[in-house]
């Protein structure tokens, strides 16, 4: 059996290689409906699915491929009823502009 920490592993790197290949629908279904998103971008708090997915597809957008991911600091605490994970991503790739 899979612990927590494992599981939450496991879900984050499908969520990364949903990013590489820039697949929105992909990601999306990992959210939850009432996911809030913090990122280095403005208005940098993105609340619910529709603005979190506006918010990947403009990411998506600037790059012409795939994106290259890096995760750092990556700390996740789980239990049965709850979890949470924070990290920092460190993007790269060939940029439209």
């Amino acid at each position: 059996m899979m612990s927590e920490e494992s599981a939450i592993s496991a879900l984050l790197e499908m969520r990364a290689d949903a990013c590489r290949v820039k697949d929105v629908d992909r990601l999306m279904a990992l959210y939850a409906p009432d996911v809030v998103y913090y990122d280095v971008v403005p208005p940098m708090r993105f609340a619910g699915l529709d603005e979190a997915r506006r918010n990947f597809v403009r990411w998506f957008g600037e790059y012409d491929g795939p994106i290259a991911l890096e995760t750092r600091e990556l700390v996740v605490a789980a239990g049965v009823d709850v979890a949470f994970a924070h990290m920092l991503h460190l993007d790269s790739g060939k940029r439209r502009n």
